[in-house]
């Protein structure tokens, strides 16, 4: 693919599959000096705290305004799914209505400040939706994990957006999204130790994304080889192989950028999501997610003999290394293998594990 800079698309997939994933490197080194702090006050300025002191709960006879309004309704919604969350109304500095939403996860807690709100539809569902200024996580003993410190950097400002389903019972029932234009991701609004995980997971495909929109030739890689893997075709410029690396990388290292943010998180202050137990579960719930990935189908002849077979989870990496050390002792070619079961007819060219039991049953 040729991007406006001239770089070819072979180039730009191995950049992007070779770039870093240091924390450091991708949010610069005074990163925790501006998220972790050791109380919500210090975060937020004197008149904040005293607005979210003051915060009320507006009942249906005193609704007045239309932020009043979307509080009332959005805590009618949170009661109807059982949900820790509710929202207040306080007043900002200029005298303008924002609202305050907090609510618990585990022992943790979790809190936003907003002054855009809304209602919308997602889909088929209608939604409530709000633009956090401020979101963040509180430990037992008050200590903060500001996420919009975390994300704003030189200016740099993230759009985030969580939207709340009014329809009960749906398990997307909660919705964040962040980024704008290619990277635009959602996430669950963190309820569990899991949900924690799954948003951090978000927040590091938008880190990611950051040194990925200064070079247009890797914004416009990244972007067809998205669309090429959902639709599972060639690419205009780029190979199978090539879109599958890239989508690859991208869901292993915001996994993996998410994880560490949260380590080391749990180095600075006492976040109960970050204890050895909550991160297990957190890892266990990326492997199931990567394991979803590894459904997508796939191509197998089109693979190049000199890599392995590119793979989400840990179980299919390790089975891909497993095949291609099969196949170099056997002599067999990629192009020699089939993409589908010979008795059932199920597609197997995204699955080395059928493709090592295939080769030992033909001998």
């Amino acid at each position: 693919m040729e991007g406006e800079q001239g770089v070819p698309g072979e180039v730009v997939a191995k950049d992007i599959v070779e770039s870093s994933k240091s924390l450091e490197g991708l949010l610069g080194k005074g990163w925790k000096e501006r998220s972790i702090y050791n109380s919500l006050s210090d975060t937020l300025t004197s008149d904040d705290m005293k607005s979210i002191d003051n915060r009320r709960t507006p009942e249906q006879h005193e609704v007045e305004t239309d932020m009043e309004s979307w509080v009332y309704q959005v805590n009618g919604v949170f009661r109807d799914k059982n949900s820790t969350y509710h929202a207040s109304v306080i007043e900002s500095g200029k005298g303008e209505q924002e609202v305050f939403i907090e609510g618990e996860i585990g022992v943790d807690k979790i809190y936003a400040t907003t002054s855009v709100v809304g209602v919308g539809v997602v889909g088929d569902k209608n939604t409530f939706n709000f633009v956090p200024d401020r979101v963040g996580l509180i430990t037992k003993d008050g200590k903060v994990f500001s996420v919009d410190g975390l994300m704003h950097e030189e200016g740099i400002t993230t759009n985030i957006v969580f939207i709340t389903s009014v329809e009960k019972n749906q398990d997307d029932y909660f919705r964040l999204t962040i980024g704008k234009n290619f990277d635009r991701l959602k996430s669950g609004l963190p309820e569990t130790t899991e949900d924690v995980g799954r948003f951090l997971h978000e927040l590091g495909h938008e880190i990611r994304a950051r040194k990925r929109r200064a070079d247009l030739g890797q914004m416009m890689s990244f972007h067809e080889a998205h669309i090429q893997f959902e639709k599972s075709g060639e690419g205009n410029n780029m190979s199978l192989e090539q879109d599958r690396k890239i989508m690859m990388d991208e869901e292993r290292g915001a996994w993996a950028v998410g994880i560490s943010l949260l380590r080391e998180v749990g180095k600075s202050i006492d976040l109960d999501a970050s204890s050895t137990e909550n991160v297990g579960l957190i890892i266990r719930d990326s492997e199931s997610a990567l394991r979803t990935y590894d459904c997508y189908s796939y191509n197998i002849t089109s693979q190049s003999e000199e890599s392995r077979l590119p793979s989400f989870s840990r179980e299919m990496r390790n089975a891909s290394k497993q095949l291609h050390k099969q196949m170099k002792e056997k002599g067999i070619r990629y192009q020699d293998l089939s993409n589908f079961d010979d008795i059932s007819g199920m597609p197997i060219g995204n699955n080395p594990k059928k493709q090592i039991e295939r080769i030992r049953d033909s001998g």
